[in-house]
């Protein structure tokens, strides 16, 4: 059987990132985009559990605070790639009106106190 030549890959032959993500996206569907995210996401869900566990001290897990908080910063990047190529960006709207709803919940909660 003959043997397989593997080519050295350099995604350094970019120009640029726009380039490297048009790549992406024209070869995987979406479906794959979306699993992809999904999977990306849980796994930013785990890593923010991890970190309120260790935080809470109630149970310990062997992981020390700054190995959990990395892995969350590489899982939260992670999650704005794929969300990236898929072609999400912050909508300034939504998050103007999230961030003045939960800071209104706050204050709603300090004068009830």
């Amino acid at each position: 059987m003959d043997e397989i030549e593997v080519q050295e890959i350099d995604s350094n032959q970019f120009d640029d990132i726009e380039d490297m993500k048009e790549l992406i996206s024209n070869e995987i569907n979406r479906s794959a985009l979306y699993e992809h995210l999904a999977e990306e996401a849980s796994e930013l869900a785990q890593a923010a559990l991890k970190v309120a566990r260790i935080q809470r001290g109630e149970n310990p897990c062997g992981t020390e605070i700054e190995e959990a908080l990395d892995n969350m910063v590489e899982e939260f990047t992670d999650v704005m790639l794929v969300s990236d190529i898929i072609g999400y960006e912050k909508n300034e709207n939504i998050y103007a009106y999230k961030l003045n709803r939960w800071v209104d919940r706050i204050l709603a909660k300090q004068h009830l106190a």
